[in-house]
């Protein structure tokens, strides 16, 4: 029995882990091929770097650094869509402390005056004079420059190193207080990411959790058994002779074993007291659920079916009487309504005449009344002052045999 249901949680398990891991992919990998963006790496912190490092390692990540020596301007930026052209900023060819190792920055266009300023007073440095020079802070995130813009900072590599210079394939900048991309669409891109990042993390939690939860079974097993006169033995015996429904619920006139994805239950069917399968629409797709409600008015049980569901229904017709078969609106009402009426349908008219060979079904739900046994167990029973509680005349059944 424990095999058997491992080896089909493990199935269940394995096709969750695949269908969420598309789910989950199949939009990362939209988002990235379309806007060349690393998720997680503009959800991280910002990070601190000095000028003149590796601006590919840091790509679609948030930097800040230093630097005091500007190269050479690169290119200035505008509104394709404005018919003024007006310039929102500028892009500058920036160098390290030595003097080496140059990166392209953008700055909003504010900044122009002065970056052109520190490029004047760099020239006259490399050139052997003596300048004062301020430094300045640039943090942003690192994107990579594409087509003409590129060219444009190749361009002005050669100017700076003449024939020395060695194009650069890839080009990346740094993108001072988002000047380049805009406060707006860079609110827009982090909370995409950040939607993205909270989403995958909580269905890795989710499939962590059914993971540690779907191997749970044994102790399923043991509660069960320590609820009931059941053997361990016994229950594989029912278990191996159940009727067994497109592998996901196993039926014995005694109990109900199901397994609803990755996760199993073991019912009494003395306990229910209605079942019917409901048709359920979730987006486009449709399924249908076996529910279950046992005798405390809760459901106990909802389990996706498969093709055969209506075998679970003939079969509790067939061997449990006691179980309202079924969805209508006046069972509908009269559950919620008048929960004891529901039982005198079907429940208090055979339950107490089926017999519990595990659970002590007559010790738990025998009707005990002026000497009243159940003619079922013994059709000689003295019935005096028994009161039927599906007849509400009150008829004395002194002497009375029952035919059964």
């Amino acid at each position: 029995m424990e095999e058997i249901l491992k080896n089909k949680i493990k199935r269940n398990l394995l096709s969750i882990w695949i269908i969420l891991g598309i789910v989950l992919l199949v939009p990362v990998g939209v988002f990235y091929l379309a806007d060349d963006i690393h998720i997680v790496a503009i959800c991280l912190p910002e990070k601190r770097i000095t000028a003149g490092e590796d601006l590919s390692k840091y790509e679609c990540r948030k930097v800040s650094c230093t630097f005091r020596y500007v190269a050479r301007h690169v290119v200035s930026l505008y509104d394709q869509d404005d018919p003024e052209k007006v310039l929102y900023t500028c892009g500058y060819m920036v160098l390290d402390d030595q003097l080496q190792n140059p990166f392209c920055v953008f700055l909003p266009i504010d900044e122009a005056e002065r970056m052109e300023n520190m490029a004047g007073k760099t020239w006259s440095v490399m050139n052997g004079g003596r300048e004062l020079i301020s430094s300045v802070e640039v943090n942003g995130y690192v994107w990579k420059l594409s087509g003409k813009n590129a060219e444009y900072y190749n361009e002005a590599l050669k100017a700076v190193y003449g024939e020395k210079a060695v194009p650069v394939d890839e080009v990346y900048y740094i993108d001072d207080r988002d000047a380049v991309k805009g406060k707006n669409e860079m609110d827009s891109i982090r909370f995409v990411c950040y939607a993205i990042i909270i989403l995958l993390l909580g269905f890795l939690g989710y499939l962590v959790v059914i993971s540690i939860t779907a191997f749970r079974f044994p102790q399923v097993i043991e509660e069960f058994l320590s609820q009931t006169k059941m053997s361990r033995l016994e229950l594989e015996k029912e278990f191996l002779n159940a009727k067994d429904i497109d592998g996901v619920i196993w039926l014995t006139p005694d109990l109900t074993v199901y397994l609803n994805n990755t996760r199993i239950g073991i019912l009494k069917n003395r306990d229910i007291v209605w079942a019917y399968i409901k048709r359920v629409h979730n987006g486009k797709n449709t399924f249908y659920e076996l529910r279950l409600f046992c005798v405390d008015k809760k459901m106990c049980a909802k389990v996706i079916t498969g093709p055969n569901r209506q075998q679970i229904l003939e079969y509790y017709q067939a061997y449990c009487p006691h179980i309202v078969i079924g969805e209508d609106r006046m069972k509908k009402r009269l559950f919620k309504q008048d929960f004891n009426g529901f039982l005198q349908l079907q429940y208090y008219r055979y339950a107490n005449r089926q017999t519990d060979s595990y659970s002590g079904f007559d010790r738990y739900y025998g009707m005990s009344g002026n000497g009243y046994r159940d003619p079922l167990y013994d059709t000689g029973s003295d019935l005096s002052g028994y009161r039927d509680p599906l007849y509400e005349d009150g008829s004395d059944l002194s002497g009375y045999r029952d035919p059964l």
